[in-house]
């Protein structure tokens, strides 16, 4: 599929923000011949709408690249928002908790959706019941008295009682937190490659073969990085394909479920 032939709608990206460090990487693991996932759209009979991979199509563009491999379903641009709200539950880039809440808020926020119960809007977007309570409540929303299914045949009417519980914003010892784990990180990286140079400067060896061994160090540096993000785009495609086989069971149970009532 062409990039230019999507359509990145803002109402279908339910990330608070792009990860441009992620985005980075993703486009040096394209640049070494990684393979992702594919993205997925769904095809009105007109547009393609995004209803997931936005890091995986900025980094196709980032790596200067005008195709990416896609899986186009049917629908509409309902269908990829409804899709949107619960992706990256269990691969990619994992979602942060402000994420999570942003998906609950659009799906209340919509005229249909918002008729659903706790239960179906927790299902959807992939997070807990009481998540979607907390928020249904923070929006000034009533709280469901009852749920409305059909069961053979016959429509049921349930009392059910949501338990609320109030899930704090993130504080600003959580961001300092998060800010100095990934400066951790950085400097590791830097005190590898110090402990390299020492070791280099260290050896009985004349200047060019010095040059030679911190050349090959280098090289060897490089290597690993690309292997770990190739591992990790390995790990990607397998919870996706994970995923889907967890999706299909599903539709065969049910549709066991239905033959056998059917009889």
């Amino acid at each position: 599929m062409k990039l230019s032939q999507i359509n990145i709608d803002p109402d279908l990206q339910f990330r608070v923000n792009i990860n441009k460090e992620t985005v980075t990487e993703y486009a040096e693991a394209l640049r070494n011949g990684v393979k992702f996932p594919s993205i997925i759209l769904f095809h009105d009979g007109t547009k393609y709408y995004l209803a997931d991979g936005i890091h995986r199509y900025f980094a196709h563009k980032e790596a200067g690249l005008e195709i990416i491999d896609a899986d186009v379903r049917e629908g509409t641009r309902r269908s990829a928002m409804l899709y949107a709200a619960g992706a990256n539950n269990a691969h990619g880039l994992p979602r942060t908790h402000a994420d999570k809440r942003k998906a609950v808020c659009k799906i209340l926020d919509d005229f249909e959706w918002s008729e659903w119960s706790d239960r179906e809007i927790a299902k959807a977007c992939n997070v807990s019941n009481m998540l979607v309570s907390a928020v249904r409540k923070a929006m000034g929303m009533p709280e469901k008295e009852s749920v409305k299914y059909i069961r053979n045949g016959q429509e049921i009417e349930r009392t059910i009682k949501p338990r609320i519980e109030e899930i704090p914003e993130p504080t600003e010892e959580d961001h300092r937190i998060q800010e100095l784990a990934t400066t951790i990180e950085t400097l590791a990286n830097e005190n590898e490659k110090l402990e390299a140079r020492v070791a280099v400067v260290a050896m009985d060896a004349t200047d060019e073969e010095r040059n030679a061994a911190q050349e090959l160090i280098n090289e060897l540096q490089a290597k690993v990085k690309s292997q770990e993000i190739e591992i990790r785009a390995l790990k990607v495609s397998r919870d996706t394909f994970q995923n889907k086989n967890a999706e299909l069971m599903k539709q065969i149970n049910y549709w066991k479920k239905q033959v056998k009532q059917a009889a």
